[in-house]
């Protein structure tokens, strides 16, 4: 798993909690690490953090699926905070939410 988050403290505990289950987590900071992780690491799931320095999570996501056109937007306990993301922005909209 990938974990975008540029807050180091959410970051670490995130992934802490992913560890402590079982799951290997990497970890990015910014935009243009995570996309650069993602595209050479190609992790199973990515969770992305939208407001990113460097680089917006929508940015990232875009380009991950132009270079993984089968990668398609899990979500489901952060489901309905995602599909707001996505229908409060034009950006959300021009990368395919799905419902």
């Amino acid at each position: 798993m990938l974990v975008v988050e540029d807050d180091p403290a959410i970051r670490r505990g995130v992934v802490d909690a992913l560890e402590a289950s079982g799951y290997r987590a990497i970890e990015s900071a910014d935009g243009e690490a995570a996309l650069g992780t993602g595209l050479a690491r190609e992790p199973d799931l990515v969770l992305l953090d939208i407001m990113l320095p460097k680089r917006d999570g929508f940015s990232v996501l875009a380009e991950l699926r132009r270079a993984r056109p089968a990668l398609r937007p899990h979500h489901r306990r952060a489901r309905h905070f995602f599909e707001l993301s996505l229908v409060r922005c034009p950006e959300g909209r021009a990368i395919g939410r799905t419902d």
